[in-house]
This record gives C-alpha cells, sequence and structure tokens, in this order.
C-alpha cells in the first residue's frame, strides 16, 4: 500500500509540474486568445473549450492557437451533453465581462455547493471519456431529480446528498461501461512488453476489479510469457494480502 501511494504522489506531482509549465507557456499566447474570441463571435467551433490535461504541457498552448485548437477534443461537461463553450467571446473582449448561462442544475450546484464530483482514475484521457460519457445522463437524470416533489421539500443538505448520490450512481455506470473497453484500446495501443508493463501497473496503482483482471489474463494470455504471467500472479497475492 505504501508503494501505490508513493507512486500515485509521484504521477501527482509530475503532473501538476507540468500542468504549471503549460498554464506558464499558455500566457504568452494572449494576443492569440485575443484574435480566437473575435473568430468565436461567428464561428461556433472556435468557441468550443478543449481538453488540455492530456496534454499538460502543450494543451495550454495549442488550445489559444485558432485553427490548431480545433483539432483538439472538445472539453465536456459534466452537467450536459455539448462540451464548454464562451459565450459572447467578443463581449469579452471589448468590456472584460464573462457571459455564463448556467441551467437549473448548474445553479442549483452552485448554491449548496455540490463539489468533488469529477473523476479521477489517474488517467486524463479515461477521465474525459467518462465526463464525456456522463454529460448527456447527468442533464436528464438529476435534471428530473431536482424537478421532483421529494427533492423540493427537502433540505438543503438532503439536496446535497441527493445531487452527490446521483452523480455518484451516474459515474459508476459510465465507468463500468466504458473501463474495459478503454484498457483494451490501451493495449492494442502497446507492443508486447509495455502491455505487460502497462498491466502491471494497473493492478498495482488498483486500477482494475477482480473481474476485470480474469477477464484481461484470459484475454492477454497468448501475449504474456509464462514469466509475465507468474509475477502478475504474485503482484495479485500481494494486493490481497495487504
Amino acid at each position: 500500500m505504501i508503494d501505490v501511494l508513493r507512486n500515485e504522489r509521484a504521477d501527482t506531482a509530475l503532473r501538476q509540474i507540468k500542468e504549471f509549465v503549460g498554464q506558464w507557456l499558455g500566457g504568452f499566447t494572449v494576443p492569440f486568445r485575443t484574435f480566437s474570441d473575435i473568430v468565436g463571435q461567428w464561428n461556433k467551433e472556435a468557441r468550443i473549450a478543449r481538453a488540455t490535461r492530456e496534454e499538460p504541457i502543450t494543451g495550454p498552448l495549442r488550445a489559444a492557437l485558432p485553427v490548431v485548437a480545433e483539432r483538439m477534443k472538445p472539453a465536456p461537461r459534466i452537467t450536459r451533453a455539448e462540451p464548454y463553450e464562451r459565450e459572447a467571446p467578443l463581449l469579452r473582449q471589448l468590456t472584460g465581462l464573462t457571459k455564463k448561462t448556467k441551467t437549473l442544475l448548474e445553479r442549483e450546484m452552485d448554491r449548496l455547493p455540490v463539489r468533488r464530483i469529477w473523476p479521477k482514475t489517474g488517467d486524463a484521457r479515461l477521465d474525459r471519456l467518462i465526463v464525456q460519457g456522463m454529460g448527456p445522463i447527468v442533464e436528464r437524470y438529476l435534471g428530473k431529480i431536482i424537478r421532483s416533489k421529494k427533492y423540493q421539500v427537502a433540505s438543503d443538505e438532503d439536496k446535497k446528498d441527493m445531487l452527490k448520490d446521483g452523480f455518484s450512481i451516474v459515474k459508476r455506470i459510465v465507468t463500468k461501461q466504458i473501463h474495459l473497453p478503454y484498457i483494451r484500446s490501451e493495449f492494442r495501443k502497446r507492443k508486447r512488453l509495455d502491455r505487460f508493463k502497462y498491466f502491471k501497473g494497473l493492478i498495482e496503482r488498483r486500477k482494475l476489479n477482480e473481474q476485470e483482471i480474469v477477464i484481461l489474463m484470459k484475454e492477454q494470455s497468448k501475449n504474456l510469457t509464462r514469466e509475465q504471467k507468474i509475477e502478475l500472479l504474485q503482484v495479485i497475492k500481494r494486493q490481497k494480502t495487504k
């Protein structure tokens, strides 16, 4: 467990350093952002915010560059089906005012407030895909909850719990649907030795449940040597005794 915590802390520190460097580099792109806001007044694609966490160093820089940014993945919202989009960008450049139209659910989340609802798998791409899958469901499911009579008569503390529980349920459902297919896609990208290291790392960091481990062990059996299989089984055994 101590080794796992050390690895996760090291990964977190490295990610934070990369994000700091990325934000620093992004600070040099202010003139491009101004141009992007002007273009965005008439071009929807230029208004869409882009996901940068998968490329923490170059992402913020690329996201500020017109045309280049449009090749990046949109930043999904956890509360809506559509991605984040800057509203009235030209108004911001002319007046410094930022316009943000929020849904009833988003306003309620701000009021209570409701925080810590985002997935944190340690994999930025997987987190983005989970949020992308959650958005449409949250919009429908939690939208119905806040309009229900049960919610309307509840105390603020109970309302907060209801929304948090709703987010947890949606996150669990979406994660279960996409996690294993995502891991398989990551296996396909890697060469044989890298697949083994990736698989071992997932087990060590407890990113797979027992059922997923069994399924992947069977699927990857032909790609693993006898020694690698033994090593993985030893890792699994150590995890069970901790």
